[in-house]
């Protein structure tokens, strides 16, 4: 139930398409600035589920379209006043446009602290001592059946140098098993981690391979 742009309650199981339903029975407009408003919010926070923190200005209007069924300038309207600015005093729901992006200003404060912090623990962190890495890393071979190259060797090494560490490459490198290595061997010493990959898709292959990940979304 809103007025204007105060959520004055919120009913279990009832969604955007639920509320605009019974809304546009109760004769709401169907140009009201609210409800376009409300359906654009309600479109970025379902692209959240596969991981997108920020959607394009495009999808974001096609999809509006379908729900809304409208001009699609009085979407654009709404899009086109929406411009972020540092300056402005924003609410965690307010849309915000960069470009030809389109998010939620909590959405953006989400993404900002999370790189606060990263750079936080990179800037703080602290090597640990690897006196026996290739034992260990000869244990995980062993454990996993996986013999790695010069160059995963390599790459698992240089990964506890780093408080952040990104592994990115095309489908079949061995990103997977590789960073299967590095936290195994993160668990025989002890220490923490958390693993994140751009898609849902991504982050169900690791999770199946024994590496605790979840997208990036939904790690910030």
């Amino acid at each position: 139930v809103c007025s204007s742009d105060l959520n004055l309650c919120e009913v279990k199981g009832y969604g955007f398409k639920k509320v605009d339903e019974l809304c546009l029975k109760a004769k709401v407009p169907t140009t009201d600035p609210i409800r376009i408003s409300e359906c654009l919010k309600y479109i970025i926070d379902s692209n959240t589920a596969d991981g997108h923190s920020w959607s394009y200005r495009d999808d974001i209007m096609t999809q509006a379209l379908e729900l809304l069924n409208i001009e699609p300038e009085l979407i654009d309207s709404i899009l086109n006043n929406a411009p972020y600015s540092k300056d402005k005093y924003y609410k965690p729901n307010d849309i915000i446009v960069v470009g030809e992006l389109v998010s939620l200003y909590r959405l953006y404060k989400d993404e900002h602290n999370t790189l606060m912090n990263l750079i936080r623990i990179r800037d703080n962190y602290i090597p640990p001592v690897l006196e026996d890495i290739d034992e260990l890393i000869t244990e995980v071979e062993k454990d996993l059946g996986i013999n790695y190259s010069e160059e995963q060797l390599d790459a698992i090494k240089e990964s506890f140098n780093h408080g952040v560490y990104v592994i990115n490459g095309s489908g079949g490198t061995g990103k997977t098993f590789l960073v299967r290595a590095i936290v195994e061997i993160l668990g025989k010493m002890g220490l923490s981690y958390m693993g994140s990959a751009i898609s849902g898709k991504a982050t169900k292959v690791l999770n199946s391979k024994g590496v605790n990940a979840s997208t990036v979304h939904r790690m910030l």
